[in-house]
């Protein structure tokens, strides 16, 4: 296994994590492959039968690979296409713990790099929030290595530095206080914030567990870049764009604004009732709004 430790506070938390990993394949048995790529090695699960055409899924920052299983319909989508989840470098899964500029080609390559190691020509990607600000960079970098991009609440189309004010108030008591003082209310804060308008008591417990683990355990984990004008223009593959009305992380309308002026062929949807996290929330336009765009190249 790829030693990300230096990502850890602790080794107890390190190993906490991995523990955590695990347990999240439990029931599920996805082939498992490490493949060298010039910012390191990857960890990459794969489901879904060889010859199949490839769709990669990349998680959200702070996170790891093991969530493709709850944020997309993964047994459905295997039964189409082969399926490929990597451990996105520098973040808290099992890939090299390398942290490349997240503005210019390093991801891009990154990617680039994966498909060449995996024998893949070409590929539909998706992801969310950071996963979506990778699915555009390879969309990008390599376009004609794109089918089709279908983005979830996306990051990488307005600088997060610009985050709302209702933003900035959701994760600032992580900020100033430390998770091992602020226990459960900080992550129960944050967590109603995130499920915004309507949390459910739930979600909001399960989120708020996860970011206790994270905060006590892990080390930041950065942010992901923001896509150049050239950058967006670059991308030729048709990109459908689906977010929450009341997605706390960025201007929804500035992101779809300037996504519909630079990008060629572009779609999308604002969920009215959801926010950020919107498999979560809305589990079922994510699904329905999916299976429709591989299939067609729209949503509707």
């Amino acid at each position: 296994m790829i030693d990300s430790s230096s990502l850890y506070k602790t080794p107890e938390g390190y190993a906490a994590m991995m523990a955590h990993y695990d347990a999240a394949l439990e029931g599920w048995s996805p082939e498992s492959r490490i493949v060298d790529t010039r910012h390191g090695k990857t960890h990459v699960l794969i489901d879904g039968p060889e010859g199949l055409p490839a769709l990669f899924y990349f998680h959200g920052w702070g996170s790891n690979a093991t969530d493709v299983r709850y944020q997309i319909n993964l047994e459905a989508l295997r039964q189409h296409y082969r399926v490929f989840a990597p451990d996105v470098i520098g973040q808290f899964g099992r890939s090299a713990p390398t942290r490349p500029p997240v503005n210019g080609p390093a991801y891009g390559e990154w990617i680039a790099d994966m498909f060449d190691r995996l024998d893949i020509d070409q590929a539909i990607v998706s992801g969310i929030s950071g996963g979506g600000f990778l699915s555009l960079k390879i969309a990008s970098y390599a376009p004609q290595r794109v089918t089709k991009a279908f983005i979830i609440s996306t990051a990488g189309v307005i600088s997060l530095k610009r985050m709302p004010l209702k933003g900035v108030v959701a994760f600032l008591p992580g900020i100033i206080w430390p998770f091992q003082a602020g226990g459960h209310w900080i992550g129960r804060w944050m967590a109603r914030r995130l499920l915004a308008p309507s949390p459910d008591p739930d979600q909001v417990r399960d989120m708020a567990d996860f970011f206790l683990e994270i905060g006590r355990r892990c080390k930041s984990f950065g942010m992901p870049g923001t896509l150049t004008d050239e950058e967006l223009k670059a991308i030729t593959a048709p990109v459908f764009c689906l977010m929450g009305k009341h997605d706390i992380s960025c201007h929804v309308d500035r992101v779809i604004n300037r996504l519909r002026r630079l990008v060629l062929d572009f779609s999308f949807e604002i969920v009215p009732d959801a926010g950020h996290l919107l498999p979560a929330q809305r589990p079922d336009v994510v699904r329905q709004r999916m299976a429709e765009f591989l299939e067609t190249g729209q949503a509707v």
